[in-house]
């Protein structure tokens, strides 16, 4: 039998060594929520969510939904902390410090 998520294994991996990283950065101050990216309808209602709340514009939000909004891509508050997708932990915990006060 094969794995389901074989072809993607290997980010899905790294992506939680970034999740870990973070967690262990600022425990439970900060909550982490994973979109499935084949979940348009998730990933439309978290940006209008952090729009509702004022994280950040109604352009921002519909711009980043289809222009930003990629399998590793890792937002806070609707602010994007990987624009390229990398997941260079050091570079998104860097990030995270700088909107995370």
């Amino acid at each position: 039998m094969t794995e389901t998520f074989q072809d993607v294994r290997s980010d899905m991996e790294k992506l939680g060594t970034v999740y870990r990283a973070i967690y262990d950065t600022y425990g439970d101050s900060v909550s982490i929520t994973y979109l499935d990216p084949r979940n348009t309808s998730a990933i439309l209602v978290y940006f209008l969510r952090h729009w509702r709340f004022s994280c950040i514009s109604f352009f921002q939000a519909i711009c980043l939904f289809f222009t930003k909004a990629h399998p590793n891509t890792i937002f806070y508050n609707g602010h994007i902390l990987n624009p390229s997708a990398a997941l260079d932990r050091n570079d998104i915990l860097e990030k995270l410090a700088s909107y995370y006060k």
